[in-house]
């Protein structure tokens, strides 16, 4: 079973990029991976193979039949990420898409969609996840504790917000695995359990409460996990 169904995401993307091609390419990239330079943008795209990956890695263990078809995705791919003008319009890549690969993009995501868990996060829900994230990180660079521990803190805090801004191309799985990974990197700093002991830390302890407790809610309950892992997120901090 999956939790995001990547030929949905996938398709989803393409359908906005065929409305915005006559604009600048990069400048659309821009905005639909969240990325500010040129370096960024290899990354950001692999993570659009990625879903790609994952539609080819599915169907040809429960479609076998549908391989050819994964085959001709796959080369437009391909010939798109090379045909591209970055400095032209987005229709350079675009121009590699044809009805063929839209209608199978379909037909997959309803294949997928059998065996697809929980659901899409909603623009709200990501709302308050970008909220309560930045939130935190401002009281974290206000507070009262090391540069060093603020500088590594906002680091874990940035790749959720990144993953919550690429959320398109990303999962509600990567979002958890990412706040999991900021629970254990406070939880295991001598000074960053400190948050949690010291009764002078009591406001930024609240703030990592509820940030982490709302975050990794409406992410476990996206993708059908126990609600309680919200709970277990705050185990790795108080100990």
């Amino acid at each position: 079973m999956m939790n995001d169904n990547p030929a949905q995401k996938l398709l989803d993307l393409l359908e906005e990029l065929r409305l915005r091609q006559n604009e600048y390419c990069w400048e659309v990239w821009q905005d639909v991976l969240h990325i500010k330079t040129k370096e960024d943008f290899p990354i950001a795209f692999a993570k659009i193979t990625i879903l790609l990956e994952g539609i080819i890695e599915y169907l040809i263990v429960y479609e076998p039949d549908a391989e050819q078809d994964c085959q001709y995705l796959k080369s437009r791919f391909s010939q798109a990420m090379m045909g591209q003008d970055l400095s032209g319009r987005m229709a350079t890549f675009m121009s590699y898409f044809d009805e063929h690969v839209f209608k199978d993009l379909r037909n997959f995501s309803r294949i997928m969609r059998t065996n697809t868990v929980g659901k899409r996060l909603e623009q709200s829900e990501l709302g308050e996840i970008l909220q309560q994230m930045q939130g935190l990180k401002n009281s974290v660079i206000e507070a009262d504790i090391s540069e060093r521990l603020q500088l590594s803190i906002c680091k874990y805090i940035n790749r959720i917000l990144h993953l919550v801004e690429q959320y398109k191309i990303s999962s509600s799985e990567e979002i958890l695995s990412a706040i999991e990974a900021l629970a254990g990197h406070v939880g295991m700093d001598e000074e960053g359990r400190k948050i949690f002991e010291d009764e002078d830390k009591k406001d930024l302890k609240e703030k990592f409460n509820t940030a982490l407790s709302t975050t990794a809610s409406i992410c476990t309950i996206a993708t059908t996990l126990n609600p309680q892992i919200g709970q277990t997120v705050m185990k790795l901090l108080t100990g």
